[in-house]
């Protein structure tokens, strides 16, 4: 907090003002509003399980508080890389929507294995990888979401897209908790992989339009 002090600050008065109409405008943008579903989805997983149970699926194996700790961190480790390299490489070469679904496999896949995984170190290595996806998700869908619009609408854009995906941070974990309690834990788990999957299907029957990822 102290250092952001020495920090200077730039500010570039726009004279354009965004309308309601420029705003309920962003509300009719199909790319828009397309990754910013997608953003739900993926919040969706990842709230309810690296955020909420999967600590819990260790604690339930006899896991200490430095070893859940650990996992927290392995789990976003994976961002510094895969993100970076998702934006800058990967999906020049194979687009938004290949990287998407891969991203989403790495998320996804291992949501049908945590409830069964009775190792901490293999915990550990299924939290790394699900870091992978989580990683590579998060900048890719608010590049697609924004990266086509004028520069003077991107803040307003990046709003739209935080709220859309925002609901899926409080229903994911809200909808987890009752299957848990309606049937097992099991269950939660496996309905967040069919998530995943539905992502997918989803990711794989829309037309990407070229996007440029700056």
């Amino acid at each position: 907090m102290i250092l952001l002090l020495f920090i200077p600050e730039t500010y570039e008065a726009q004279d354009q003002k965004v309308s309601i109409s420029d705003f309920t405008s962003l509300f009719r943008d199909s790319k828009l509003l397309f990754y910013s579903f997608m953003g739900l989805f993926f919040q969706y997983i990842h709230t309810s399980s690296l955020l909420g149970f999967v600590p819990s699926l260790l604690e339930a194996i006899g896991a200490s508080d430095f070893e859940k700790g650990l996992g927290t961190t392995l789990a976003l480790i994976p961002g510094i890389i895969g993100g970076p390299l998702a934006m800058s490489l990967l999906s020049r070469r194979l687009g938004i929507r290949r990287m998407g679904i891969i991203g989403f496999l790495l998320l996804s896949v291992p949501m049908f294995f945590f409830p069964f995984i009775k190792s901490i170190p293999l915990m550990l290595f299924a939290e790394f990888i699900t870091g992978f996806g989580k990683g590579t998700l998060m900048p890719l869908f608010m590049a697609g979401a924004t990266s086509h619009l004028p520069s003077d609408t991107h803040s307003t854009a990046f709003s739209v897209y935080q709220a859309v995906y925002g609901i899926g941070m409080w229903i994911g974990p809200s909808i987890s908790g009752y299957i848990s309690n309606l049937f097992s834990i099991k269950a939660a788990f496996i309905c967040l992989g069919f998530v995943g999957a539905a992502a997918i299907i989803i990711l794989f029957a829309h037309k990407e339009e070229k996007i440029i990822v700056q």
